[in-house]
């Protein structure tokens, strides 16, 4: 009688202890706001994010985020939006001409680019053009960075698998 009341009171307590555990609900955020959850669903879409927006939101995202990243004026941010209006408009009808070529879709894109980074230097004051290219030249190295790893780790994977015997 003794051990089934103990087990019993044992019971309780235990059931007591995790009970009493409160665990706070909350959302963990991505970097680009969206939960975990949202993330995943994103990702079985099949598309990129920036893949879905139209040459407006492009320009339009761009621009404020150039007038918050160098304190641009309100008549520096409409010229920009303006050529950034242009540039996504351009890029977009670059990808529909050249689906299925990607060699020269670059060259021309790389045209564009070029074009708009001239113009850019136009409306920016050297100062906010120089922190513009130093920014740059940071986020590149950085995805060079972040290349090299992951393309190293392909490799081995992919040279892993060539040593294979797979004959059955």
């Amino acid at each position: 009688m003794k051990k089934v009341a103990l087990a019993l009171v044992f019971g309780i307590l235990s059931v007591a202890a995790v009970s009493a555990q409160t665990t706070q609900n909350t959302k963990v955020k991505t970097e680009n706001g969206r939960s975990a959850k949202q993330k995943y669903e994103f990702k079985k879409d099949g598309k990129k994010d920036h893949q879905k927006r139209t040459p407006e939101q492009r320009a339009e995202m761009q621009a404020k985020r150039l007038q918050t990243q160098f304190n641009l004026t309100d008549a520096q941010a409409a010229k920009i939006r303006e050529l950034s209006l242009d540039k996504a408009t351009q890029m977009q009808a670059i990808k529909v001409k050249y689906a299925e070529d990607r060699k020269a879709m670059g060259a021309e894109m790389k045209n564009v680019r070029n074009n708009w980074d001239h113009q850019l230097k136009s409306v920016l004051t050297p100062a906010q053009y120089a922190q513009f290219e130093k920014e740059r030249a940071e986020k590149m190295a950085k995805r060079k960075e972040n290349h090299g790893k992951h393309k190293g780790q392909m490799g081995e994977h992919k040279g892993k698998m060539k040593g294979k015997n797979l004959e059955n």
